[in-house]
């Protein structure tokens, strides 16, 4: 029961001793430190993964204007075969007519 008391006592208490409290200081000084540290770690973490966001982004933008660039060359060219096919048979049935009206 006393110990009980003892601790009401060191919660209530107004004066502290100097070492209590010097004790106490560099408690929440190394406790701040290492939540910098942390935080630091993780601003390093954070800045490299952006970064690596930065780098992949740029690869794949690049990657789809290659893919867009095939893709309008492929119908520029079958545009082009459409076009002379239908070229050919037009002239085959100029020619059809051509020599069936002799």
């Amino acid at each position: 029961m006393q110990q009980h008391r003892r601790e009401d006592d060191d919660r209530f208490a107004t004066i502290r001793p100097q070492n209590l409290i010097a004790r106490q200081h560099q408690e929440h000084n190394r406790q701040g430190d290492e939540m910098r540290d942390q935080l630091e770690v993780y601003k390093k973490l954070r800045q490299n993964h952006q970064k690596e966001v930065r780098i992949l982004e740029s690869r794949l933008q690049m990657e789809m204007n290659d893919h867009r660039r095939n893709l309008d060359r492929e119908y520029d060219q079958q545009v082009h075969c459409v076009v002379v096919v239908c070229l050919f048979v037009l002239f085959c049935f100029f020619v059809y007519l051509f020599s069936h009206m002799r």
